[in-house]
């Protein structure tokens, strides 16, 4: 047993010494690098998009909640409102989100692309 253990130590020591035959360009590690850095800022500008959407949906739903089980006024006013104007609110809604999106996505995401193009 303890003499195949020796003989593959040292093919293990001849594997790792020999050449790959195959060669790395000397900025590999630097564009590893930086491919790393673009998908982790990728990945935190659109984990903050969510965040905000997240705490937008809590706190309307919280704020919505309290006012269904306390009967305020200001449930029956956007009841009286009318789906018409309902429309318009959700409209109104999906723009700010777009925006919102337009603001943390891909405004960042864009400035990260060209910066890492030069």
């Amino acid at each position: 047993m303890q003499e195949n253990e020796f003989v593959s130590d040292d093919f293990l020591d001849q594997f790792l010494k020999a050449d790959p035959g195959y060669s790395l360009p000397d900025d590999f590690a630097e564009k590893v690098a930086a491919r790393a850095k673009k998908r982790m800022e990728v990945l935190q500008t659109i984990r903050d998009f969510l965040i905000y959407i997240g705490t937008f949906l809590v706190v309307s739903t919280a704020l919505f909640g309290f006012a269904y089980f306390r009967q305020l006024e200001l449930l029956t006013k956007l009841k009286s409102l009318g789906p018409t104007n309902l429309a318009w609110l959700a409209g109104i809604v999906v723009i700010g989100v777009f925006v919102l999106f337009i603001d943390k996505v891909i405004l960042p995401c864009s400035f990260l692309f060209r910066t890492l193009r030069k």
